[in-house]
């Protein structure tokens, strides 16, 4: 299986910030961009690795690994 890296890094801004949007602004993109990127790297891994709630996201277990080790 290959991963793209972007997702990775998206991952780790996740993490970081605890929120989707603020990941998106760190990187300069549009909030909608980071929902798109985490879609597809789920399908890609057939996992979910962001956990969406009303006060921001946080990484499941399988994001967290992506994110830490890549």
């Amino acid at each position: 299986m290959h991963i793209d890296p972007g997702p990775l890094r998206l991952l780790a801004l996740i993490e970081r910030y605890g929120s989707m949007s603020a990941a998106a602004h760190a990187l300069g993109i549009t909030p909608a961009a980071v929902t798109q990127q985490v879609a597809k790297a789920e399908r890609d891994c057939q996992a979910p690795l962001v956990v969406r709630g009303p006060r921001g996201a946080t990484l499941t277990a399988a994001g967290t690994v992506l994110a830490v080790h890549g």
